[in-house]
């Protein structure tokens, strides 16, 4: 099974890995992020205004999507920085609050409120992250 079984044999290797096995360090530089990690990573960024971090949790090949209408907004990482690089040039004080939070294994849904928009308009927001081997591959979002 996945984990190790203690018994009389057991070495003291064995009793000082368990413990980092269930604690999740120092292995977990090994393991591909979590698309809740990955969630938190691009939202922390796009608080900062930082396109290089904001497009680093994204696979080459990410796709996003209005999922009310249906249509594909953008494909690649060079159409997603071409999208948000101006964005948040234009939208110095950007910031977006997350108010809820779902997740399973490969999808994250974020609830979101987008302020600080040179409009000044404030955007209710779902957005659905899907992950897969430590890159999030596609985006859905519904506003309103």
């Amino acid at each position: 099974g996945p984990f190790l079984e203690l018994n009389q044999y057991s070495t003291s290797v064995e009793l000082f890995i368990l413990p980092m096995i269930i604690s999740g360090s120092p292995f977990n530089l090994m393991v591909a992020k979590s698309v809740k990690d990955l969630a938190q990573e691009q939202l922390e960024a796009y608080n900062k205004g930082d396109i290089t971090a904001f497009l680093r949790p994204y696979a080459p090949d990410v796709e996003a999507f209005d999922l009310a209408k249906g249509e594909q907004l953008f494909k690649g990482l060079d159409a997603m920085a071409k999208r948000y690089g101006p964005y948040f040039k234009a939208n110095p004080k950007l910031h977006c609050e997350l108010v809820g939070r779902m997740v399973t294994d490969h999808y994250c849904i974020d609830q979101e409120i987008v302020t600080g928009l040179a409009s000044g308009a404030t955007v209710r927001a779902v957005a659905i992250y899907q992950a897969n081997d430590g890159f999030i591959r596609r985006i859905w979002f519904l506003k309103g």
